[in-house]
């Protein structure tokens, strides 16, 4: 296999992918899309581009052709999150998943 299995996915998110911000300064957002990725609660600290700490508080897998920008926001069962991190995770010389950290 040369991306992550369905079968390794067992949770379902939404995603609004990231945009860009408004001319009042808001995050705007793409349309949600629902997503297979499997999502676990653990807690470590991220260090963002602009040098920022920040405390993620899950990390979701996702296969390598989701359009999960960093900023974008995550619902799982009803709770927001944000994302600080995306790291492609490589096998054989391809992208295997996605590593997604949130905050």
């Amino acid at each position: 296999a040369d991306v992550i299995p369905l079968s390794d996915l067992p949770d379902t998110i939404a995603i609004e992918p990231y945009e860009g911000t408004s001319g009042h300064g808001q995050p705007v957002y793409g349309s949600a899309v629902d997503a297979r990725a499997s999502f676990t609660g653990k807690r470590r600290l991220v260090k963002k581009p602009d040098g920022q700490e920040v405390v993620s508080s899950g990390t979701v897998l996702l296969r390598p052709d989701v359009n999960c920008p960093m900023k974008s926001r995550i619902t799982r069962d009803g709770r927001d999150y944000e994302v600080v991190e995306v790291l492609p995770i490589a096998e054989l010389n391809r992208i295997h998943h996605l590593e997604v950290l949130v905050s």
